[in-house]
């Protein structure tokens, strides 16, 4: 066998999810930060008169991760399940001037029962009564509301517009298939693709968005279980000859 080239590599690529149930193609991430294989097979021994002499390797377990900062919503669906909806409720907090007395103009129509209006800065305080019809709410006493002051103002609205992702305890997750090619560099300059494939993938649902004022923008952690398919393959690893 002729002495194998080295390689080093700083590019996480493009990695692709093939929904097992459907095999479809259900979303390419070419936008993520880093990709991580993790595999693991834990040994047990057997001992002859108290001495280890037999070893066993238990089967493997592995995980796939990825951190992704920049990412478009439709990523959230593999945490549900795996579809997108166009349509539904969504909650508004407004502040609004008034411009006339006892009235309050608002940008949607609200949901019946579903609107919540108090003095700036006294929301979970006194409550102001009224009605709402063709977005205008009527304050009960005219008095409650005085032109020039601002509201604070809470709401439902059906909005037709809207993506929604549901992520519920009654779904279940997708298994996928995941294929992921990172560019690799070789001593002598040359590119050649690593090619990684997960048989059998499995999101976890650990989600953590934690959004700050300053500092790095949010990093969406994404962590797949990986696990042994029906043909009883796990992980390929592998590049081509001809380019390597």
């Amino acid at each position: 066998m002729a002495a194998s080239k080295k390689y080093a590599s700083r590019d996480c690529g493009v990695f692709e999810l093939t929904n097992l149930a459907t095999s479809k193609k259900a979303l390419r991430v070419d936008y993520a930060n880093t990709v991580t294989l993790n595999i693991t097979a834990d040994s047990v021994k057997a001992k002859k008169r108290g001495r280890d002499a037999v070893t066993f390797a238990n089967p493997m377990e592995g995980t796939l991760e990825s951190e992704i900062q920049v990412y478009p919503f439709e990523l959230f669906s593999i945490f549900g399940n795996g579809t997108i909806t166009e349509g539904g409720d969504r909650a508004e907090m407004k502040t609004i001037t008034a411009t006339e007395a006892g009235k309050l103009t608002l940008p949607d129509d609200p949901k019946a029962g579903a609107l919540f209006v108090y003095a700036k800065g006294d929301v979970g305080g006194t409550q102001i009564e009224g009605s709402v019809a063709t977005k205008v709410f009527t304050a009960t006493t005219d008095s409650d509301i005085v032109v020039g002051k601002k509201y604070d103002v809470s709401y439902i609205v059906n909005d037709s517009t809207l993506q929604l992702v549901k992520i519920n305890d009654n779904q279940e997750l997708a298994d996928f298939r995941v294929d992921a090619e990172i560019n690799q560099k070789s001593e002598q300059g040359v590119v050649t693709p690593l090619h990684i494939t997960c048989y059998k993938a499995t999101p976890q649902r650990n989600i953590e968005l934690a959004f700050a004022a300053e500092g790095d923008p949010i990093t969406l952690k994404i962590t797949f279980d990986l696990m042994t398919d029906a043909d009883d393959e796990f992980v390929d690893i592998y590049q081509i000859k001809s380019l390597a």
